[in-house]
């Protein structure tokens, strides 16, 4: 397993600078968003060579796959297509990204024929299956599907849910899932379990503490979470996504470094 975190939670002005800063610390790698990419590559590849650290994925958020209107589902498609290359472009192993963005169901409840979830879930299974998944494979991307929160998303909160989509599209080797580790403490009702019973589907992995804290700041045991994802063999990214309202604080640098070494502490 290997630290990365988001870009959005380093201090600095610019991609260089928050690469210093997570080489500095310990930190293999950087998550980047898929906003304006194209337009940052040859900064990031400078920023790569001068310091080592790697981009561990690029982050394409809450996509609108399951938009009732065809052109938002089309734009969507595109948003993951572009970020899949910009991934390529700069070495990242893959784009990470939330289905749809809605708390609510977007498409119609049509029962006894089907529920509104069961629509959802047969047209993710459809653009998976029709496009996302042949163009990963086509370029040599990888793909990483995120469940959230319902504060977050509809549809996949769990990673039994994130399995069965998998499990729809035969277990395509270029989409695995992605843990939020936060938002399993509130949708899952034993998420060491659920770790170690789909951890071999995983391809990523985002980590805070209880309330998008550090890791180390709050009550979470990644002592006995680290030995789930060990269970299964996992070696790909931790990537930290915390909420950082003291990002310029001196002492946030100093926490973040401490928060590191216990997790590598836990790792080894």
């Amino acid at each position: 397993m290997k630290i990365a975190i988001q870009e959005s939670s380093l201090p600095g002005e610019t991609i260089l600078q928050k690469m210093k800063t997570a080489q500095k610390i310990g930190i293999e790698g950087i998550e980047v968003s898929s906003d304006g990419l194209h337009t940052r590559n040859e900064e990031v590849l400078g920023a790569m060579e001068a310091t080592g650290v790697r981009i561990a994925a690029v982050n394409a958020g809450a996509t609108h796959l399951l938009h009732p209107e065809f052109s938002h589902r089309e734009k969507a498609l595109v948003t993951l297509r572009t970020a899949m290359t910009d991934a390529l472009d700069i070495g990242a192993d893959g784009v990470v990204f939330i289905p749809h963005y809605s708390t609510s169901a977007v498409l119609p409840d049509l029962r006894p024929y089907k529920s509104a979830i069961e629509m959802e879930g047969e047209l993710l299974v459809a653009q998976l299956r029709a496009t996302l998944t042949d163009l990963a494979y086509a370029l040599g991307s990888q793909l990483y599907m995120l469940a959230v929160s319902k504060q977050r998303a509809h549809l996949i909160n769990t990673l039994y849910q994130a399995y069965v989509i998998r499990d729809k599209i035969d277990h395509h080797p270029h989409l695995t899932l992605a843990a939020e580790l936060c938002d399993m403490q509130s949708e899952e009702d034993d998420p060491v379990g659920a770790l170690v019973d789909y951890g071999a589907h995983l391809g990523y992995v985002h980590i805070a503490d209880t309330s998008h804290r550090l890791p180390g700041h709050g009550d979470m045991n990644f002592n006995t979470i680290l030995s789930a994802l060990k269970m299964n063999a996992y070696d790909g990214w931790l990537t930290l996504t915390c909420n950082v309202p003291n990002i310029d604080d001196p002492t946030y640098v100093d926490d973040l470094s401490a928060s590191v070494a216990m997790l590598n502490a836990a790792m080894s």
